[in-house]
């Protein structure tokens, strides 16, 4: 796989070494990595022949490998396009706006010193295009300012003040007198840093390594293309993106600015205070082109996905500095699914991973170097992080840890070669060192109480609060509606609520806490949804102790039904190398400081367990929900790969691992990808019925949203079609949030709208009243209603119990339809119509 000129550098002498060898080390590991790759191949190749949950009679069925085999079946499932169906122009034109912020964000960079390869930079230059631009918008937005005109003119200002700024850089003043080379001389010396920097790598130059290499890359392209595929060319049908991220990025657009709803509940009141970076952009996009498509949305995420693989790709290079080994671990960021899933669904988690990896990344080179430019990206990277969403609070923990590693204890840096541009320049000196040689940095200390550094601070404060200053004007919280304690004045907010939404979103989530759940709660969830009268009952309320979630995480993160999500690349490669960071990082206190990039790389790994414990504790004591609430694990898993790898001392060890990144890329990666995560399960087309594994979405290039919704929800869009057709310019009371789907015509009531909490608690009679006066003239029952327990404390008791067990009987207002106030006007599968009869 190598030979002898690919060996990576050597890795500072191990702490252990008197009882761990580096190399029984990276054995281990191995057997780790290969175990969690078996037993996941096990699972989802081979235990899918016994199991029957597609389909009556699916024994023997394929297994995920099977996907390669349906690529090219035609005769079951040839291939159709409806190229009429997919929206050209807004692709375009959201692929023109990523291309404006890109070009805005080259200036901004432009303007400070940094010596970033051209691809790192590229994705760099889109996250603080997003950056500059979103925080701009979204200011105008609060006040109510969101017109093409008002978008176009703050784009073309944004143009001119970086322009302007970066030719101010460009040609620098220095002791009084402007020095006209000073652009020219910035460049070379970047340039000259880069090959310098390039020759510290290790290439592969043998014919299987080139082989593999261009492999890699091949898997890494295609799985790309895969989630711009399934990301820009199929509906949007993630739940989420219906309710919040696409649907609310509809209403800014029709409204010309934020909708503002503030109630502690499972839908949008909650939702509509969450920072928006996402929908603002989408928003923005569609307000310039003049008109509304989803398609706004969808071009964005496998974008993100993309370039945090190219700044994935120079992270690990710069640990590992090996391009091969560089490329195995950007191939098992590129092909995790739950990574593929969400740079497909059109939302903001995308985001989250692009942000941390452009972060982590500039951290890194922050540590290595402590040039000013890093300090200055790394700040504002963080504050703009702040508009994507609560979580994203947490860079700045890291942030400050990076400060304190890469100052409390300074590199030492011996004499540093003349830059050969040096020779050509009549610049003074000690000016192009200051600006361009790795300098002393000053002490923790010193640098706290510098200028620079609170001068940023404060701009950092400036560009991360807006949107939290909103919140707590109009709500009284700044992170509506969480930590309610420490915000006594949070507007309509009622604890049994959120209490019983906690129940939904766990029932309906993937994290720890729905592995954590007692019998004890089940047979209080029951009792409260089968009691005909609920005005004393309790609602079932859950309480999960930390020891029980700890108990439980072995079947959550490898043999529970979700632990595909991060597998097996998290359990076999991510905590593999993080314990081997553990283990060689014990070593002397005292580190050769001269060693800039060995200090670099060990200082830079605690930055990654500090984020990584961050998460798990967030996951396992705050927000146990759902797993995409820690996404930012993803980014994680290829940065511990590279001090696994750094464990592996010899070539076979080395080729090993980069054989089976190989295969990670292809089981799970290249076949998850050719599903796309929008199909998850049977679907009946053209009188025939096709499981997952037969890539219905990649066949039907094109498909309508009305059929591709058909396939996805089933009854549940023939639901939508009825709200669509009766319901318009009309009120429905029903637990269905998906807004997008609807038509804006058609006005959700929820039961825990804040104007229907006041009626909880009174009569039959006062509630019809109530009802009738908000204008509620029909209800749509959906089986997840039921989840939601305070839901039913709307209605009357119910007068018999529950007989067949039917989701419909479950229903909050069933004492209504006993009593024929609700008649019903159509069935959907579970889904059921109805109109309120208030003259009865």
């Amino acid at each position: 796989m190598a030979d002898r000129h690919e060996q990576p550098p050597k890795e500072e002498p191990p702490s252990l070494a008197r009882a761990w060898d580096l190399r029984f080390l990276g054995a281990a590991a191995l057997i780790v990595a290969l175990a969690a790759t078996g037993y996941f191949f096990y699972l989802h190749q081979y235990r899918p022949n016994h199991l029957s949950r597609f389909e009556a009679g699916a024994a023997n069925q394929p297994g995920l490998l099977s996907t390669l085999r349906h690529l090219a079946d035609l005769d079951r499932n040839p291939y159709h396009f409806y190229a009429g169906n997919l929206d050209w122009i807004a692709l375009a034109t959201a692929a023109g706006a990523a291309l404006v912020l890109i070009a805005i964000g080259y200036l901004a960079l432009g303007a400070l010193d940094l010596y970033i390869p051209k691809l790192a930079r590229l994705a760099l230059a889109y996250v603080v295009g997003l950056g500059v631009v979103g925080v701009v918008l979204e200011v105008e937005t609060i006040f109510g300012i969101h017109t093409r005109e008002t978008i176009v003119a703050t784009v073309g200002f944004l143009f001119v003040i970086l322009t302007g700024l970066v030719l101010y850089r460009t040609s620098r003043i220095v002791k009084g007198g402007p020095f006209a080379d000073w652009g020219r001389c910035r460049s070379e010396i970047a340039r000259e840093y880069s090959k310098r920097y390039g020759e510290t790598l290790c290439q592969p130059t043998g014919p299987l390594a080139l082989a593999v290499y261009t492999l890699l890359v091949v898997l890494i392209a295609v799985v790309t293309l895969l989630t711009f595929y399934h990301g820009s060319f199929t509906p949007v049908t993630y739940w989420d993106s219906l309710i919040l991220y696409v649907g609310y990025a509809r209403e800014i657009f029709f409204l010309q600015a934020f909708p503002f709803k503030a109630v502690a509940q499972v839908g949008i009141g909650l939702g509509a205070n969450y920072p928006h970076l996402y929908a603002l952009m989408t928003a923005a996009t569609a307000t310039v082109a003049g008109r509304w498509s989803d398609s706004f949305a969808q071009v964005a995420p496998p974008l993100a996905g993309l370039l945090s693989c190219f700044l994935i790709y120079y992270t690990a290079l710069r640990l590992t500095r090996h391009h091969l080994l560089a490329l195995a671990l950007t191939a098992v960021f590129r092909t995790v699914p739950y990574g593929i899933a969400y740079f497909v669904y059109a939302s903001d988690y995308s985001f989250v991973m692009l942000f941390v990896a452009a972060f982590l990344y500039v951290a890194l080179l922050y540590l290595e170097t402590t040039l000013a430019g890093y300090f200055v990206l790394a700040t504002l990277i963080a504050a703009f992080a702040m508009h994507i969403n609560y979580l994203m609070g947490v860079l700045w923990i890291v942030w400050a840890v990076m400060l304190i590693l890469a100052h409390g204890r300074p590199v030492r840096e011996p004499e540093a070669e003349p830059l050969e541009v040096l020779e050509e320049s009549d610049l003074p000196r000690d000016m192009v060192d200051l600006q361009t040689k790795h300098p002393k940095p000053p002490a923790l200390g010193r640098f706290l109480r510098s200028g620079r550094f609170w001068g940023w601070v404060v701009v950092a404060v400036v560009v991360a609060s807006p949107w939290y200053v909103r919140n707590w004007v109009l709500t009284g919280n700044p992170v509506y509606a969480f930590f309610q304690p420490l915000f006594p004045k949070t507007e309509n907010y009622n604890q049994e609520v959120m209490d019983s939404a906690r129940v939904e979103w766990t029932l309906n989530g993937d994290g720890i806490g729905a592995a954590s759940l007692t019998r004890e709660f089940w047979e209080q969830f029951d009792l409260f949804r089968q009691a005909r009268d609920v005005s004393n009952v309790e609602i079932a309320r859950i309480e999960t102790p930390l020891a029980r979630k700890i108990a439980a995480s072995w079947r959550f993160w490898v043999t529970d039904f979700n632990a595909w999500k991060l597998a097996p690349s998290f359990v076999g490669i991510a905590l593999p190398g993080f314990l081997i960071f553990l283990m060689l990082s014990r070593g002397p206190r005292r580190l050769d400081l001269t060693d800039r990039e060995t200090v670099a790389r060990r200082r830079f790994g605690w930055l990654c367990t500090l984020l990584l414990l961050l998460l798990l504790a967030y996951h396992y004591l705050l927000a146990d929900l759902y797993l995409y609430q820690i996404i930012p694990l993803v980014v994680l898993i290829p940065l511990f790969g590279a001090y696994f790898v750094r464990a592996l001392g010899g070539r076979f060890e080395r080729g090993l691992f980069v054989a089976l990144a190989l295969w990670i890329a292809i089981f799970p990666g290249l076949a998850m990808a050719l599903m796309g995560f929008k199909l998850k399960s049977q679907v009946d087309l053209g009188g025939r019925r096709y499981l997952p594994f037969e890539l219905v979405a990649l066949h039907q290039v094109g498909l309508d949203q009305a059929t591709f919704h058909q396939l996805a929800f089933g009854n549940d869009a023939d639901a939508w079609v009825a709200l669509n057709t009766y319901c318009l310019d009309e009120k429905v009371l029903t637990h269905e949030n998906r807004h997008l789907v609807l038509d804006r015509r058609v006005e959700i009531v929820h039961f825990d709208d804040w104007e229907v909490q006041a009626l909880w608690g009174r009569s039959p009679d006062e509630q019809l009243r109530g009802l009738h006066d908000l204008g509620v003239k029909f209800y749509l029952f959906i089986p997840n209603e039921t989840k939601h327990q305070v839901n039913r404390r709307l209605g009357p008791s119910a007068k018999s119990d529950i007989s067949t067990g039917a989701p419909w009987e479950f229903s909050a207002l069933r004492g209504w339809i006993e009593s024929g106030v609700l008649e019903l006007i159509e069935r959907f599968g579970d889904n059921r119509l109805y109109r309120f009869r208030y003259g009865n």
